[in-house]
C-alpha cells in the first residue's frame, strides 16, 4: 500500500501573492517612517540628523570648554572651569577667578521644543549672584554640546563648544 499526499493546487497559488503583498506593505511603511524621521529628526542647526539616545541623556554630563568665540572673536573662556547638567534637572557651574573657584548651583530644563536649555542658578556662597542663561543648542551629542547665548548686557554673543570633562 502506498500513501498519496495531495496538496491542493489553490493553496500553492496564494503563497506568492500574500508574501509579495506583505513585502510591499513593509516597504511602504518603512518609507513613511523614514520620511517622518527625516522631517522631525533634526532639531538642531548642526545636528545630529537622528539619534536614538534621548536629549536628556545626551546633555547630562560634566562639560568643559573646547572652543569659544565672543562676538566672533576667539576666546579661551578660562573662567569656565566646568558646567554640569544632572539628569534630574540640577545644574552646577564652576568658574575660576584670580580669587579661586566659585560654584553656582541651580536647575536646568529644556524649552518646550527642546531647542534651548534654560538655566537658573545662584552662587553657592551667598546665593545673591545669579547665573541665569538660555543656551540655544546648535549641536547635541554625547561627546559635544555646541550652544550660543547672549550675555545680560545684550551685546555679547557667546558661541561655545563644550566637551565631556574626562
Amino acid at each position: 500500500m502506498h500513501s498519496i499526499i495531495l496538496h491542493p493546487p489553490a493553496a500553492a497559488g496564494f503563497v506568492k501573492p500574500i508574501v509579495k503583498s506583505n513585502m510591499r506593505k513593509i516597504k511602504v511603511l518603512s518609507f513613511v517612517l523614514f520620511l517622518f524621521v527625516a522631517v522631525t529628526g533634526c532639531k538642531y542647526e548642526e545636528g545630529p540628523f537622528i539619534s536614538f539616545i534621548p536629549k536628556t541623556e545626551r546633555v547630562t554630563n560634566e562639560w568643559k570648554v573646547s572652543s569659544a568665540t565672543i562676538d566672533g572673536v576667539s576666546d579661551a573662556l578660562t573662567s569656565y572651569k566646568t558646567i554640569t547638567f544632572y539628569k534630574e534637572g540640577g545644574f552646577k557651574a564652576i568658574f575660576t577667578t584670580v580669587l579661586g573657584d566659585f560654584a553656582y548651583n541651580g536647575t536646568w530644563e529644556f524649552s518646550g521644543d527642546k531647542a534651548d536649555i534654560q538655566i537658573e542658578s545662584a552662587d553657592e556662597l551667598t546665593g545673591l549672584t545669579r547665573y541665569d542663561r538660555d543656551f540655544t543648542i546648535l549641536h547635541l551629542k554625547e561627546d559635544e554640546l555646541h550652544v550660543t547665548w547672549t550675555e545680560d548686557n545684550g551685546n555679547d554673543l557667546f558661541d561655545v563648544v563644550f566637551v565631556p570633562n574626562v
